[in-house]
C-alpha cells in the first residue's frame, strides 16, 4: 500500500466493488443493446444525449469493461500461475477473448439465461 493517505484512499481494493457493479451494469447495457460496445459509438451517443462529461465517463467505462472482459482475467491468471506452458497460456488468452466477445454481443445467451430466471429479459428483435 502507498504511504500517502490520499493515494492509499484512491487505490484501495474496496473501489473494485464499485467498478464491479458499474461494469455489470454496462455488460447488461451491451446485452440489451442500450450501450454500444464500440467506444467511439458509445462516446458519440452519450455526447448527443448528455454532453461531454457523460461522454468521457461512458468512453472510460466502456474501455474499462472491455479490458476486464477481454484481457485482464486471463492475464491475471497467467501471471499468478508461472508453471503454465505456452500452449496453456494461448488457450487461456483465447478463452478469455471468446468469452468476453460473447458477453459483448447484444442479446447474448448468458444474458438470456439470466433473464429467464426472473430478470428483465432481452428484447426479442435480436
Amino acid at each position: 500500500m502507498p504511504l500517502n493517505p490520499v493515494t492509499r484512499l484512491l487505490s484501495h481494493d474496496r473501489w473494485s466493488i464499485a467498478v464491479l457493479f458499474v461494469g455489470l451494469a454496462f455488460v447488461g447495457g451491451f446485452a440489451r443493446h442500450e450501450i454500444s460496445p464500440l467506444p467511439w459509438t458509445a462516446f458519440s451517443h452519450a455526447l448527443a444525449r448528455h454532453g461531454m462529461i457523460e461522454a468521457i465517463a461512458t468512453l472510460l467505462m466502456v474501455v474499462s469493461v472491455e479490458l476486464w472482459l477481454l484481457w485482464i482475467p486471463g492475464h491475471s491468471y497467467i501471471l499468478n500461475h508461472s508453471e503454465l506452458s505456452r500452449r496453456e497460456i494461448l488457450l487461456i488468452r483465447w478463452l478469455n477473448i471468446v468469452t468476453g466477445l460473447l458477453l459483448l454481443t447484444p442479446g447474448n445467451p448468458i444474458y438470456k439465461l439470466i433473464s429467464a430466471f426472473g430478470g428483465q429479459g432481452a428484447p426479442d428483435d435480436y
